[in-house]
Formats: structure tokens, C-alpha cells, sequence
């Protein structure tokens, strides 16, 4: 119904907001979205480790695929293809229901190649 719509849309926009701001260097303002747990987990200098070390692997950020949303078990979840100098990741971003960012995870995309640097995570 229109309030699923409601919060998809506000996931969306949280979640383009903080890979836009990741992107520019600005990981205090890509995490302001982030509830409790995910601030506690997942600051701004382990955001911006992770990031640099994806930058290292996969080379500069080129476009944005378009995101994909459903509902799993009360929360929303964004992915969107994230294609990069040297290959392809999906970042999958959940919100609750609040639409604060509650998870955040980065996978290799589908259409990235074999040979591309594996994460040492």
C-alpha cells in the first residue's frame, strides 16, 4: 500500500544519499542515516576503511545501476549495481521502519568478472 511505498522511497533516498556522499569522501554525512546499531558497528572511519579498500580493488565509482527494492520480514531493501573501473558490485542497503539505514552489505555483482580481486573481509 501506499505506506510500503512510502517507506521503499524513503530507503531509496537514504541509501543514494549515502553512497553519493561515500563516494565524495564523506562518510560522517554517508552514515547519518544509519540507525543505533549500524552507527555503533559501522562509524564513519570503518565506513571509510571499507571504502578505501573497495576504491583499491575496483578502482573509482563510474555510474549507479538502477535500484531494486523489496520488503523482507517487516524491513526494506535496496540493492543497486554499483560499476566501477574494474568491475561490478551490488550494494544492498535495509532500513527499518523508521527508515534508517540498518544494514549495509556489498557483494560481487553478477556481471563482474572471475579475474576481479576478491575482498580480503
Amino acid at each position: 500500500g501506499a505506506a510500503g511505498a512510502a517507506r521503499i522511497e524513503a530507503c531509496s533516498n537514504a541509501a543514494a544519499i549515502m553512497v553519493d556522499t561515500l563516494e565524495k569522501g564523506d562518510a560522517k554525512g554517508a552514515t547519518s542515516d544509519f540507525d543505533a546499531t549500524m552507527k555503533a558497528n559501522l562509524g564513519a572511519d570503518k565506513l571509510t576503511a571499507v571504502w578505501e579498500h573497495v576504491e583499491s580493488q575496483m578502482g573509482k565509482l563510474q555510474t549507479l545501476g538502477m535500484p531494486q527494492n523489496m520488503l523482507y520480514r517487516g524491513r526494506v531493501i535496496i540493492t543497486r549495481s554499483l560499476h566501477f573501473e574494474k568491475g561490478d558490485l551490488d550494494a544492498q542497503v535495509a532500513c527499518d521502519g523508521d527508515g534508517k539505514i540498518a544494514g549495509f552489505f556489498l557483494r560481487r555483482g553478477a556481471a563482474s568478472p572471475a579475474s576481479a580481486p576478491a575482498s580480503s573481509d
